[in-house]
């Protein structure tokens, strides 16, 4: 359930997959979350004729990077 909490409170951060509700059932805890259309980073790789070069490799993980200093600096998990 904290793991719901910080993730719900992450709203304003573009990048980070929005959480609609959360709550207990039966001992067991649950997180609804946006539906998220597109394909696994498994299935982008296997789709491409040859591997990333390093440039695109850097392109694809950037915004991901900054998706993560964002949440980071929210201050929410220990350092």
């Amino acid at each position: 359930m904290n793991e719901a909490r910080i993730l719900s409170s992450l709203f304003d951060i573009k990048e980070v997959v929005k959480v609609l509700d959360y709550f207990e059932e039966r001992e067991n805890a649950y997180i609804v979350m946006e539906f998220v259309q597109g394909i696994s980073l498994r299935q982008y790789l296997e789709s491409r004729n040859q591997p990333m070069s390093f440039t695109e490799a850097w392109n694809f993980l950037l915004p991901v990077m900054e998706a993560l200093e964002k949440v980071d600096s929210q201050r929410y998990f220990p350092r």
